[in-house]
């Protein structure tokens, strides 16, 4: 059966990435980064009650060395 978030746990967890959006475990863990052109993600998972997501992520800005 398919989980399905609320809006309200999908914002919450957005506003507060540190918890488990299903069960607000603080016990997840995030694999590594993949990323395709200008999408990236990250598989998470909860040690609480097994759950996954995929945390997605934005280009919001660069860094880079001025002294270049």
């Amino acid at each position: 059966m398919a989980i399905q978030l609320t809006e309200r746990q999908v914002e919450k967890y957005i506003s507060d990435p540190g918890h488990c959006p299903k069960c607000g475990s603080e016990h997840i863990v995030g694999d590594f980064f993949q990323a395709d052109g200008i999408i990236a993600w990250q598989t998470v998972e909860c040690s609480g009650c097994g759950f996954t997501w995929d945390d997605e992520y934005d280009l919001t800005g660069i860094s880079y060395d001025k002294d270049q």
